[in-house]
């Protein structure tokens, strides 16, 4: 990964959700790099919610919504 920092609210967000942790481990590097833009944009904790939900659900994570 290009930049090792984890947005803090990623990382809390997605230790409270087993499925989401495991499906991110399994993530090529650019998927993971796309799903930790996703996360350093997010302006709210509902934002952040979406998208471990979305890591969970195994929606496409990468998408922008």
């Amino acid at each position: 990964m290009q930049n090792k920092e984890l947005p803090i609210g990623f990382v809390a967000a997605i230790v409270q959700d087993k499925r989401a942790m495991q499906n991110f481990a399994k993530m090529s590097e650019g998927e993971r790099e796309a799903v930790l833009r996703r996360a350093r944009q997010a302006k709210t904790r509902a934002d952040m919610q979406l998208i471990t939900a979305s890591l969970s659900d195994a929606i496409s994570a990468t998408e922008e919504y």
